[in-house]
């Protein structure tokens, strides 16, 4: 009987990158479309100038604070 070799089907992670980078603009227009028809652009400008003076500070503000904390755990159990 002769055994089977399992095929494996990976992706890089450049290709990876690469489709990711080109789906961008089609899901972006799915997504942002609808909802410029069903509300209107003023809408969408208010949400997209609120998102960038308040959530992506904070959220970036909150990664570096993550990360530190994940620092300073890692240096008080460190033995060397």
């Amino acid at each position: 009987m002769e055994e089977k070799v399992p095929m494996e089907y990976t992706l890089g992670f450049g290709r990876v990158n690469l489709i990711a980078f080109i789906l961008i603009i089609p899901i972006t227009a799915i997504l942002l479309l609808p909802f410029v028809w069903i509300w209107d652009y003023e809408t969408f400008k208010i949400g997209k100038d609120a998102f960038s003076d308040y959530f992506l500070p904070i959220f970036v503000g909150g990664i570096i604070v993550h990360e530190l904390l994940h620092g300073l755990t890692w240096g008080s159990f460190d033995t060397e």
